[in-house]
């Protein structure tokens, strides 16, 4: 019985080596009935790039100083999603590393979202005068976390607070997907092996992360009522649904209804997953430029 399923394991394997192409196997598996595929990331990428580079223009102009940074950081988190879909498309083999990119370039966009209404100063400027209480029965932790904190006062150290529970999801990620990227160049087998036992180190840090950006948004949503703080929020969100939900979902969904459908396709999953997120993150671009074009100013 083990001596079968081995067999089937390494059918399966070889069935699959689409998901490990290069550049010059992929360009030798180009058919002409996917050109559109490949076409349509490309215009979509070229469209990216003139767009914010036109936004930028507009950014430099019109943002003030201490603002410029985090602005173009946020609006370009979309532009480098799109960029990280075309790598992929064109050498499927690099997968795991631009999905790092688009990792790292998320984790590090929540961190500038606390920095973007000038943190824990202005903050307690704001609510000196109409005081409020801090409320931890926000999602994903409200359940379970709410019960042991009651509402307090709003001090600078307990906003502080709130800081590092965005910080260390930028530290752990960054820290994490450069350490697995290592072990994946030095040795895939490995990589794979232990991959499964990383999850609870990506998905425990995201919830308290979220947690954190959410008590952040309800403190600041009054303080920055110009900002339109949760359709910005909103956006970074995507990015988070739509480049690493959203392909697991796919996965699961191919794995458990579809016997390996993909496997017997010309291209791999990731290129025609790329393809929707191309779409979705030109579209999410276009959105967000228009958000932050709103007052900059509290």
């Amino acid at each position: 019985m083990e001596e079968n399923l081995t067999v089937l394991e390494e059918f399966k394997r070889e069935s699959c080596e689409i998901y490990n192409l290069g550049f010059n196997e992929n360009l030798k598996r180009l058919h002409h009935d996917h050109l559109p595929v490949f076409v349509t990331i490309i215009l979509l990428n070229i469209l990216s790039i003139l767009m914010f580079l036109k936004k930028l223009v507009w950014i430099l102009k019109n943002t003030p100083k201490a603002y410029i940074t985090k602005t173009v950081f946020l609006c370009g988190i979309y532009l480098v999603c799109n960029l990280m879909t075309l790598s992929i498309v064109v050498v499927p083999r690099s997968y795991f590393f631009c999905d790092s990119v688009i990792h790292i370039t998320f984790v590090l966009c929540a961190y500038q979202m606390f920095k973007y209404v000038d943190g824990e100063s202005n903050l307690i400027e704001f609510h000196s005068e109409r005081p409020k209480k801090f409320n931890f029965s926000t999602p994903p932790c409200c359940c379970l976390l709410s019960l042991c904190f009651s509402k307090i006062s709003i001090t600078k150290r307990r906003i502080s607070i709130t800081r590092i529970l965005i910080l260390q999801l930028t530290i752990s990620h960054i820290l994490l997907y450069i350490a697995l990227n290592i072990i994946k160049i030095n040795d895939e087998e490995t990589f794979n092996r232990i991959f499964i036992y990383t999850i609870p180190l990506i998905v425990g840090p995201i919830l308290i992360g979220v947690w954190g950006l959410n008590i952040m948004l309800r403190l600041f949503v009054d303080a920055a009522s110009d900002y339109r703080l949760k359709e910005k929020y909103f956006a970074l969100q995507l990015v988070l649904i739509f480049c690493k939900l959203q392909p697991a979902l796919f996965e699961s969904i191919n794995q458990i209804f579809f016997n390996d459908f993909y496997c017997q396709q010309v291209h791999p999953p990731s290129v025609y997953v790329s393809f929707v997120i191309s779409i979705q993150m030109f579209l999410l671009g276009i959105w967000a430029f228009k958000l932050y074009k709103c007052p900059l100013r509290i």
